[in-house]
């Protein structure tokens, strides 16, 4: 059969070339419309690349050779690319835009260049800001002036001691904003420091879960993702994660030992193993540049930017911190025995929508008791509807006091916080408690241990 179809070729070839007219009409293989379209847009869209690329070149910055950057030129192009130059492509359709920026001949060419880079990445063209790139320069703000120092949950971890601007966390960080929760190691001797930052999607599962390892020369980021399911490839990962080099079996036993030790959440064991809860998502995509069109993609801005979905028509009072609740938390224990618990926040630490004089805002907390030697976790999660009147707004702070609310787990669903510490048998517990604003996405995050029934 295929030597048919080979003689039938080489035939209609043959009569095309002797008669001298083109093989056309029913000759011609059928193109499905749909194969059309794809093609020509295919076509428009390398027209507008190239478009956008000639834009950024007609400044200044199509030189041939590119001259050594000296003086207050090379003063300004370092700075504006510590800035974004994570931002530039160097791979796809949109490659050339590091060629061009490296061609740049001035100041004004660069700025020029910027200039164009971030048009086309403007979400929202109809209005006189370019919100993306506000908020990536609020980030940029937020590393310079360095906004982990006083985090609760990693404070004194600073920026400029690890890499500033050009380095793996500013790199996460631009690109992420604020993790939702974030966890360093306590005290390791042979194991280096290990830092946590977590990115949590709708449905509360670990989206991202970006872990940095400092052996003396900053944190790095993490991503040798061999695994640690057999001997060998924790051997590996040991090693790769290690203060001091391990040359015997006792030496990874203490590595590994250091680990667990550091390691009650199961967090850092979780990003060795995998960098996100959805196996498809994986950390070179996540922190490679993104294109323009998923910066300006509305329905996936959010993931990409962590953006709140706000619509311009509430009237929100926002309290002063950028991502965090703050408060404070207390495990409470009443004259007749019964466990509870108590979070101490201010009015003003809370975010607001002002509905006609009255302030109304909707909290989802969700709390874990983990008995620390069987590790057995019992889930409790329930959404808080809080309304005050207007004039009331202050840095007061208030009790919430969530003892009597049904739990809304699928496990002892409709059971009452009060009632499942009941249920908790003698040992000692670790409680993580989570809150979330459902509007701001701002959230707060606390640790309590108690010791039931000794």
């Amino acid at each position: 059969m295929m030597f048919n179809r080979l003689g039938y070729a080489f035939c209609l070839i043959l009569i095309c070339t002797l008669s001298l007219i083109g093989c056309v009409g029913k000759n011609q293989p059928k193109v499905s419309p749909d194969k059309v379209l794809a093609e020509q847009a295919k076509i428009e869209q390398a027209k507008r690349i190239n478009g956008y690329l000639d834009r950024l070149r007609a400044g200044g910055c199509n030189g041939k050779e590119v001259k050594p950057a000296k003086g207050p030129f090379k003063d300004h192009r370092d700075k504006l690319f510590s800035s974004y130059g994570f931002f530039i492509n160097k791979s796809g359709p949109y490659k050339q835009e590091e060629k061009i920026f490296k061609q740049c001949q001035s100041i004004k060419a660069l700025d020029h260049f910027f200039e164009i880079f971030w048009s086309i990445r403007d979400p929202d063209i109809n209005t006189p800001e370019n919100e993306n790139k506000e908020l990536i320069d609020k980030r940029i703000s937020e590393i310079k002036n360095e906004i982990l120092r006083t985090d609760q949950e990693i404070s004194g971890t600073l920026f400029v001691s690890n890499g500033g601007l050009r380095g793996d966390m500013a790199h996460v960080y631009l690109f992420r904003g604020n993790p939702h929760y974030k966890v360093k190691t306590l005290k390791t001797n042979r194991l280096a420091d290990l830092m946590a930052w977590v990115y949590f999607d709708d449905n509360q599962r670990p989206m991202y879960v970006f872990l940095f390892y400092d052996k003396g020369s900053g944190f790095q980021l993490f991503r040798n993702y061999r695994g640690m399911d057999t001997v060998e490839t924790l051997m590996e990962t040991l090693k790769d994660l290690a203060r001091i080099y391990p040359t015997s079996e006792e030496d990874y036993n203490r590595l590994y030992q250091e680990l667990i030790d550091n390691d009650h959440e199961y967090i850092f064991r979780f990003a060795i193993r995998q960098f996100s809860y959805y196996l498809d998502i994986k950390l070179d995509k996540v922190l490679n540049p993104p294109t323009p069109e998923s910066m300006t993609a509305k329905a996936i801005q959010p993931k990409i930017l962590g953006i709140p979905d706000i619509s311009k028509d509430i009237k929100m009072i926002m309290n002063e911190n950028f991502a965090k609740i703050m408060g404070f938390s207390q495990i409470t224990r009443n004259t007749s025995g019964e466990y509870g618990l108590r979070l101490i926040v201010s009015i003003a630490g809370i975010d607001w929508q002002d509905t006609r004089g009255r302030l109304k805002s909707v909290l989802d907390l969700s709390v874990s008791i983990m008995n620390e030697k069987t590790r057995e976790k019992k889930n409790f999660a329930c959404s808080l509807y809080i309304e005050m009147p207007a004039d009331k707004h202050s840095k007061a702070n208030f009790p919430i006091t969530p003892n009597n609310v049904p739990n809304r787990e699928s496990v002892m669903n409709g059971a009452t916080l009060s009632e499942i510490f009941k249920t908790l048998p003698s040992g000692d517990y670790e409680v993580k408690i989570y809150l979330l604003d459902r509007t701001t996405l701002k959230s707060g995050i606390w640790y309590e241990y108690v010791t039931i029934g000794k």
